[in-house]
């Protein structure tokens, strides 16, 4: 009989429960989600208690609240959680509408916020029917209802075909622009999404280190 290792809350310490109302960050560190709100609340701090990753808890607490706290960056108007909105590979939120209306009539395709090349374009183009890209492992077209994976750097890929690679030839950089760990980064942002998230667990030591081996079938 194998002993797991139970995950912590990196802020009080404890045990991390499946039922627990907890959050994960985009550096794929887990909290619960009362401590993340006490700490953000208390001390100011919004970064990662773990990487220090900066807005890192603001960021996991926002996408979760039905009221995001942020305004959109090109009307400044409140971002509402059911409005039709698209999240840049950057983490950051715009109205669809007034993220079209840029790239539109300014031909500006860069995140208004931190100007990361063609996040606008590209979070547009994952909300479409059909994506013009390719997937780059497949080369087949990647169609919106399919389960898709975008990394950091702004390429999506199937998530099978990203996980395939990863596992068949332990290459986690990306297939386009070989940013390094963008595919191990990407599918690990999603495991508390993806339908299988509780057959694959990673450590700590596994994370800091970018390991391909964190993804360890349970």
């Amino acid at each position: 009989m194998s002993s797991s290792k139970t995950e912590e809350c990196p802020i009080c310490e404890e045990n991390l429960q499946q039922k627990e109302d907890s959050i994960t960050t985009s550096c794929g560190h887990k909290f619960h989600r009362q401590c993340a709100e006490k700490r953000l609340r208390e001390t100011n701090k919004s970064d990662c208690r773990v990487c220090q990753r900066p807005s890192a808890l603001q960021d996991a607490l926002r996408i979760n609240e039905d009221i995001i706290e942020n305004e959109c960056p090109i009307c400044e108007e409140n971002l509402q959680k059911n409005e039709d909105l698209v999240t840049t590979s950057c983490g950051h939120k715009f109205h669809r509408q007034c993220a079209e209306k840029r790239l539109r009539e300014t031909n500006k395709s860069d995140c208004r916020v931190c100007q990361r090349p063609s996040a606008l374009q590209d979070a547009l183009r994952i909300n479409e029917d059909i994506i013009e890209n390719e997937c780059p492992i497949c080369e087949e077209n990647l169609q919106k209802n399919e389960d898709l994976l975008t990394t950091s750097c702004g390429h999506v890929f199937h998530r099978q075909c990203a996980e395939e690679r990863l596992r068949e030839t332990n290459k986690s950089d990306c297939r386009l622009c070989q940013e390094p760990f963008a595919l191990l980064d990407a599918l690990r942002l999603n495991l508390t999404k993806s339908q299988n998230a509780d057959t694959f667990s990673y450590t700590k030591q596994d994370h800091q280190e970018h390991n391909v081996s964190c993804f360890i079938a349970a």
